[in-house]
């Protein structure tokens, strides 16, 4: 799902399948939906967990406006699909440089990353770094926020996100929102000479006047393509 550029509902980046989410322009919300019921029957709910299966778990480290089982069961989760995805590439990888997949020329599911491993990485670091200037903005450097995020990306892309930041942009200052975001991974899905996409995991928070903290964990795809000796954002899309 592309990355929305106008304010309404779409599919959560947490739970797609079963669970809509507001997008205000700039952020996802707190404001959550049932999803439109699929074609496909849904797999049947497993057992509740006996008594004696529960295990009491650590207490987590407090995060203002959120409770601290949902918090602890987020990062949990996000932590351990983050893993999961950065043990697959490093097993593709590995095919690549010292396995059967080193002759092969051409990016597919069996060999996506055709860039050597210094290379590869320099590129989703880019792709990390700019994840996270396009997804966090202070209503007081607003301009100079997206000004910086904008010097990311292609200029076909920066226009698009420069319209949508100036449709929110009066409700955002009005509001005194200030959005940060705190990166938990990152990881390689494709990368060839010219193009990159890259997975990055970031936990956004949102501060708004004489509103409490929230915040969003969530996962988007970054693709960078080579522009002379850089990378620069041509699409984002939601994982």
């Amino acid at each position: 799902m592309t990355t929305p550029t106008r304010p309404g509902w779409y599919p959560d980046p947490l739970k797609p399948e079963t669970q809509e989410r507001r997008w205000d322009g700039a952020e996802w919300t707190e404001e959550t939906r049932e999803a439109a019921v699929r074609d496909t029957q849904m797999p049947e709910a497993p057992p509740p967990p006996r008594d004696e299966d529960l295990v009491e778990a650590d207490e987590p480290e407090d995060v203002p406006g959120a409770a601290p089982y949902q918090r602890s069961s987020l990062a949990t989760l996000l932590l351990v699909v983050a893993i999961v995805l950065l043990v697959a590439v490093a097993i593709v990888e590995g095919l690549y440089f010292k396995g059967p997949l080193r002759d092969d020329p051409t990016v597919s599911s069996d060999r996506p990353v055709l860039l050597d491993e210094i290379t590869t990485k320099s590129a989703v670091d880019t792709a990390a770094e700019a994840a996270q200037k396009f997804s966090a903005r202070s209503y007081q450097t607003y301009d100079e926020d997206v000004d910086a995020a904008a010097d990311t990306m292609t200029t076909a892309y920066a226009e698009e996100f420069r319209q949508t930041t100036d449709e929110i942009k009066a409700d955002f200052v009005a509001a005194e929102t200030e959005v940060t975001v705190e990166l938990e991974a990152q990881a390689v899905m494709s990368a060839s000479e010219n193009q990159v996409q890259a997975l990055v995991f970031l936990t956004q928070y949102t501060t708004k006047k004489d509103v409490e903290t929230t915040f969003t964990p969530f996962r988007i795809k970054v693709t960078l393509i080579k522009a002379g000796d850089t990378w620069l954002v041509s699409a984002v899309d939601t994982a």
